[in-house]
């Protein structure tokens, strides 16, 4: 990037202006009285002010009526200003600065009193720090490392001497020069951070956690507890998955009708391994959230793997609840005795699946998704106070849990509304299976759509925790300084929630020993793989009426009215006078 002539002159006029004010402020602080109600106190690195400059067992002079973090407040100005120079002249003369404002103190014990002196910087440093700012102070001789205030030296090439008579002390206490400040490296970061080059502040999607220092990636903000992260994404993205895969044969291929019950199940099933297949390929490569090359910067949807994948866990998310609200609504519907979705199902399975296209594709048309620290994948960002991912998924998702609420709610109570007429165990154990599975389910949406403002209302404690991180890693090898952000419990139920569906899936869907009476032993295909095999085919007449009663699973249609008609999926119950009860089969 090329700037024009005035703009440099601008520039180099507000350095001028900032080292006068630089040296003039470090002039007025250290002209040698004694504050005699100056204190000592261990710096304070959560400030990030001069972490990395001053080591973290420094004990720091604070004047009287003054405070870490109004000192704190003062030098980040002047760091802001020094932005103006070279990365030489920031680096050398952010000691001076941080020496100026945050000196080391040291305690000096007389017969009447306890004095707090500093430590001011030795003149070795300030030759350290002028070299490098030569081109920005050359206009101003009278700025030198050799200037003396009160008779003392403002850099003492060893120590400075304070007057204790007054104060029943010596009249030559001396305290050494502060040697200890050193700067940062240039172009470089506390490890793991990375070190923001200009060219890196014009490239999307690098996360500063200061001004020149970005977060690595990939990066494990769980520390330890991120392996339990990997390791459960692992177990339950793989278990859903094998358990869609084996939901796909069951209502898929073994059947010799479809029916739109079954292509419900389906869609929900498919939207499961849809989920599932965008966690496969983050886990197929640790480096997955971050850009193309070996580069420290987080994907965006620009880099094709991140587009698609965003995508596709868009698509499946939102699958996943559309398809379990449209399961919700044809066992309401069923329970009504309408056939309202069945007789139009052809339209619902044409608008279902073009809004679920168009809320996919809608971020990645106005290219929405990217990758952050905090997430395994690449989704919908953040931008414009999360409006993308507030318009493309979490109004519909809400829509549909309040759908979900009240179809689980009305189901569930008609449900035992049979069972207290019948008093048949059969019923009220399907009723509790089903109403637990619809219960969880529920659970999983309500709780994935409502983390994110959980979240967002803990960003500030995220933050400050990040923050302290930094500071320890300033100091200290990042072994000794290990990053656990709080909340690891709801983030790790949070991704039980969005992975387990095919888990609870299978164990409704799958786990019907209807499924295995209607269809299974009904199924032409899989007779034609048994015979090629060489097994004898089920059939139909070895199963008893008996067997077959006590398989259908009450997936109950009622009206009620006296001498009333329960029907259920697979079972007839007609209650009369003489309270006989017949059997007869019914289709999915």
């Amino acid at each position: 990037m090329v700037k024009n002539s005035s703009s440099i002159r601008l520039k180099t006029i507000s350095l001028i202006l900032v080292l006068i004010f630089t040296f003039l402020v470090s002039i007025i602080r250290s002209d040698g009285i004694v504050d005699i109600g100056a204190t000592c106190e261990p710096f304070n690195s959560s400030l990030g002010v001069c972490v990395g400059i001053i080591p973290n067992d420094t004990i720091i002079y604070v004047p009287f009526n003054s405070s870490q973090s109004t000192m704190a407040q003062n030098a980040t100005e002047i760091f802001n200003f020094l932005s103006l120079t070279n990365e030489e002249c920031q680096s050398a003369a952010s000691v001076i600065v941080c020496g100026m404002f945050f000196k080391p103190c040291t305690i000096v014990n007389t017969p009447t009193n306890n004095i707090s002196l500093p430590s001011l910087t030795c003149q070795s440093k300030c030759m350290e720090a002028f070299q490098p700012c030569q081109i920005y102070l050359s206009q101003f001789p009278a700025l030198s490392c050799s200037s003396v205030v009160n008779g003392e030296p403002e850099y003492p090439n060893i120590s400075t001497s304070f007057n204790l008579t007054q104060y029943g002390g010596s009249s030559n206490q001396s305290i050494n020069c502060n040697s200890i400040y050193t700067p940062l490296a240039r172009n470089s970061c506390p490890e793991p951070l990375v070190y923001m080059t200009l060219e890196m502040y014009d490239t999307p999607n690098y996360f500063n956690i200061t001004p020149t220092c970005a977060i690595p990636c990939p990066f494990e903000a769980w520390g330890n507890n991120q392996k339990t992260l990997n390791a459960t994404s692992r177990a339950l993205t793989s278990i859903g998955f094998i358990c869609s895969f084996i939901i796909l044969i069951l209502y898929a291929v073994l059947p010799n009708k479809i029916t739109h019950k079954m292509e419900c199940i389906l869609s929900f099933a498919v939207s499961t391994m849809i989920v599932s297949i965008s966690y496969f390929i983050e886990m197929a490569n640790t480096r997955f959230p971050c850009g193309g090359g070996e580069g420290d910067r987080y994907a965006v949807q620009d880099d094709a793997k991140c587009g698609f994948n965003g995508w596709l866990f868009q698509l499946g998310a939102l699958s996943n609840i559309v398809w379990w609200t449209i399961i919700c609504f044809d066992y309401f519907l069923s329970i009504r005795m309408s056939t309202y979705l069945k007789d139009n199902f052809k339209y619902f399975r044409i608008g279902i699946w073009s809004m679920l296209i168009f809320f996919s594709f809608l971020p990645l048309y106005k290219k929405h998704y990217e990758a952050t620290p905090l997430t395994s994948g690449c989704w919908i960002d953040s931008d414009d106070n999360s409006a993308w991912q507030y318009a493309s998924f979490y109004v519909p998702a809400w829509i549909c849990l309040f759908f979900i609420f009240c179809f689980t709610i009305y189901s569930t109570i008609k449900i035992y509304s049979i069972y207290k007429v019948l008093k048949n165990k059969k019923v009220i154990i399907f009723t509790i299976k089903q109403s637990l599975v619809m219960l969880v389910i529920l659970f999983n949406f309500i709780f994935i759509c409502f983390f994110k403002f959980y979240v967002d209302a803990r960003e500030d404690v995220y933050y400050d925790k990040i923050r302290e991180w930094v500071a320890c890693i300033s100091t200290s090898s990042k072994e000794d300084c290990p990053l656990e952000l709080p909340d690891f419990q709801f983030r790790l139920l949070q991704l039980i929630c969005t992975t387990d569906s095919g888990l609870v899936g299978f164990f409704l869907f799958a786990i019907d020993p209807y499924l295995w009476v209607e269809v299974i032993t009904k199924s032409n295909s899989l007779a034609a793989v048994m015979s090629y095999l060489g097994f004898k085919p089920f059939t139909s007449g070895s199963l008893s009426a008996e067997s077959t009663d006590a398989a259908a699973p009450p997936h109950v249609a009622v009206k009620m009215t006296r001498g009333t008609t329960l029907s259920t999926r697979g079972t007839t119950f007609s209650s009369s006078s003489n309270s006989s009860m017949s059997t007869t089969s019914d289709q999915l």
